[in-house]
């Protein structure tokens, strides 16, 4: 009996180490030593082959408030025991890692809690279980120090006295008043101003801005270099761009029936018929051109030219010795 006994009380210690082999638990507290109210990190790592079936579980309250000793009890003699109001640890997160490879297991519980009681305390347990069984560990440990190590007392400002400066924010808040005043003031004269000078300036005559661009246009070069196209269009946007400041129409934007039909009208009670006529054959050259079978020679273009200058001339002169 005595031999049995001994048998199993050997098999049990053998199945211990297997036990203890299969999982290995670590326990680790950062940092070690750390003032009331700072987070500390509590790690709590498992490796093995079997630890992927390790359970673990938390501790249940978030906050811990130690038992009271008897000697501590105040509150029995008639003293407010304000330190039995204050937790001793209270945990911010709790939350599993999980970190195994391929043959290899390896998990983490880690905690973040802080302490509001000085002097060294043990972390909580975490419990670590495989298989039903509890895995044991050394609990860590840190060293908590009171933030006010002295006692000082400290100081507090009185509340700002604004009595003697109700003076001052007033006339603060009149000169304020006074620069946004000026400023309107001033903006307004300088867009007046602007306007006065925008208004001094003449605006350029419609003859002369059309002598300049049928000047540059270069109406010969192109009609003698067989760039018909080039001139026909050029010269046909210069001259509706002409008719549209004279008549105080959009003449860019009309066909040419349609400007012939408005500047008839208008050229009845003018007096210029003999001129709009002119400037409609020129326009309708001007269409021709744009077809190759109709494609007139340089010198009917030419003296189209000069026919065109001319209107324009005689058109200015017109208006301008009626109005």
């Amino acid at each position: 009996m005595r031999y049995v006994l001994i048998i199993l009380s050997w098999a049990m210690c053998i199945g211990g180490l297997h036990a203890d082999e299969a999982v290995k638990v670590r326990a680790a507290a950062l940092p070690q030593k750390a003032s009331v109210g700072s987070t500390i990190e509590y790690r709590v790592t498992a490796a093995g082959p079997k630890v992927t079936e390790a359970e673990i579980v938390f501790p249940e309250s978030r906050e811990f408030y130690p038992p009271l000793e008897k000697k501590d009890k105040k509150s029995e003699s008639g003293e407010d025991d304000s330190a039995r109001h204050v937790p001793l640890y209270i945990i911010h997160s709790a939350v599993k890692e999980d970190s195994s490879e391929a043959g290899t297991g390896y998990i983490s519980a880690v905690m973040k809690l802080s302490f509001y009681r000085p002097g060294r305390h043990t972390l909580p347990e975490i419990e670590i279980s495989v298989s039903g069984k509890k895995i044991n560990y050394e609990l860590p440990s840190v060293e908590i120090e009171p933030v006010n190590q002295e006692g000082q007392m400290a100081e507090i400002e009185p509340p700002l006295d604004l009595g003697g400066n109700h003076t001052r924010l007033m006339l603060l808040l009149l000169a304020a008043v006074l620069l946004t005043l000026a400023a309107v003031l001033a903006w307004r004269y300088i867009k007046k101003r602007r306007a006065q000078k925008e208004a001094l300036v003449p605006p350029v005559p419609a003859i002369e801005v059309f002598r300049k661009e049928a000047g540059e246009l270069g109406a010969q070069e192109l009609i003698n270099s067989g760039r018909i196209e080039d001139y026909t269009v050029e010269i046909s946007r210069i001259f509706r761009r002409y008719i549209s400041s004279l008549f105080a129409i959009d003449a860019a934007e009309m066909t040419s029936d349609e400007i012939a039909a408005v500047l008839r009208r208008l050229g009845k009670k003018a007096g210029i018929v003999k001129q709009i006529e002119a400037m409609m054959s020129c326009f309708n050259l001007w269409d021709l051109s744009k077809f190759a079978e109709f494609m007139p020679g340089p010198e009917v273009l030419l003296e189209s030219n000069e026919r065109i200058a001319r209107v324009a001339e005689e058109l200015w002169e017109a208006l301008n010795v009626r109005s």
